[in-house]
């Protein structure tokens, strides 16, 4: 949802009623059914985080009946739009909201009676906190019935003003932190961690436009922001353990070959070519596929190994795909991406999911020369 108002507060009224209008359709409401949802602000809005927060918190106005909210800056589908808002809502009405500190808030529902869920938000936070932002994720997941941050399945993170080697010491932290222990140097390239990272670079040029004020060592700040979900591997329920527990791993490209895992009951989705690799978590009721770079304007090629890895790994397919976010480098490629979802899903795998585009990033990481990133979910096949 996309809204261009006077002042931010009606921008952000304006837009959860536009939210709150297809959850109705669904028979839910944003009062009671809304877990998660990200705000983009445009680059060039000079407003501070803090003052985003206190305007859309507004609107839910008891702490412990928030969605999470994960707050970014990056442009967005037409230029001078000033805000959009994504949100997730589950059927569920015994959602919980659980707020770890300023910066962390968990959102935990069963939508389904098999699997109780987590969205997890984690606002702007340096380089330097990453520990102390792991020990409130452990805390908050395992206060919510969970095993702690382990049962994390996927994640985007949104980096600024971070180099290459900034952005690995953040991935590193992400495996460790949900359980993946690297027995080699390269073994992150060449292993799956229990949970996928979708890192999504801002663009530094446009923070200086903010007029951010620069650190003690003449530079931006390093931080990152966090939007994740998890699966909780404890309940209350005697019966979702014992169904986690018959979840089997599965790796793709070949026969599936059924592994126990009682640690971390996920199945894993892997396929690589020349220029990617796809990673992707079966958890729960979903499909979680980590960012694919793509060459193409219209991002038609990440669509396609998107579409290879579900079917060799016999997950899911195209057509239950539930949502897509498209991050490009420049606006103006935009309207190619309508044209490449219209393609894939209107025509060729209907019905489309829903879905969201954000543009003027930096270049996806690891792929200089890609000029975007689609980040998908999709729910099993059955």
């Amino acid at each position: 949802m996309m809204e261009t108002n006077s002042s931010f507060a009606a921008q952000i009224q304006a837009e959860l009623e536009d939210v709150d209008d297809v959850c109705r359709a669904a028979n839910v409401s944003i009062a009671a059914h809304l877990v998660d949802c990200m705000v983009n602000i445009a680059n060039d809005e000079p407003l501070a985080e803090e003052e985003i927060l206190n305007s859309f918190f507004k609107e839910f106005p008891l702490p412990h009946s928030r969605p999470t909210l994960t707050v970014v800056r990056m442009g967005g589908e037409i230029s001078g739009l000033n805000s959009s808002l994504t949100c997730t809502a589950v059927t569920s009405r015994d959602r919980r909201t659980l707020i770890g500190n300023e910066k962390t808030t968990l959102v935990a529902a069963s939508p389904t009676n098999d699997y109780e869920y987590a969205w997890i938000s984690v606002n702007k936070t340096s380089l330097d906190e990453l520990e102390t932002a792991g020990t409130t994720l452990e805390s908050l997941l395992r206060e919510a019935g969970g095993g702690g941050a382990v049962d994390i399945v996927d994640c985007t993170a949104f980096v600024t003003n971070s180099s290459d080697v900034e952005i690995e010491r953040l991935r590193d932290w992400f495996y460790k932190l949900t359980g993946f222990v690297p027995r080699s140097n390269d073994a992150c390239e060449n292993e799956i961690p229990p949970g996928v990272l979708t890192l999504i670079r801002e663009n530094m040029e446009h923070r200086k436009a903010n007029n951010e004020k620069p650190s003690k060592m003449g530079h931006l700040p390093s931080s990152f922001k966090l939007r994740c979900t998890a699966v909780l591997n404890s309940s209350v329920a005697q019966g979702k353990r014992e169904l986690r527990e018959q979840i089997k791993r599965r790796k793709i490209g070949a026969n599936p070959e059924k592994l126990p895992d009682t640690r971390k009951k996920v199945a894993e989705v892997d396929t690589k070519d020349k220029d990617s690799e796809i990673r992707g978590l079966v958890a729960g009721d979903f499909v979680f596929l980590a960012g694919v770079s793509a060459h193409q304007r219209n991002a038609s090629d990440a669509l396609d190994r998107i579409e290879s890895a579900l079917g060799l790994s016999n997950t899911s397919r195209m057509d239950l795909m539930v949502n897509c976010l498209y991050f490009g480098t420049d606006i103006r490629g935009v309207e190619d991406y309508f044209k490449g979802f219209y393609a894939a899903f209107n025509l060729a795998f209907p019905p489309p999911p829903s879905r969201g585009e954000f543009s003027e990033l930096s270049a996806p990481f690891g792929c200089k020369s890609c000029s975007s990133t689609v980040k998908c979910i999709a729910a099993i096949q059955s």
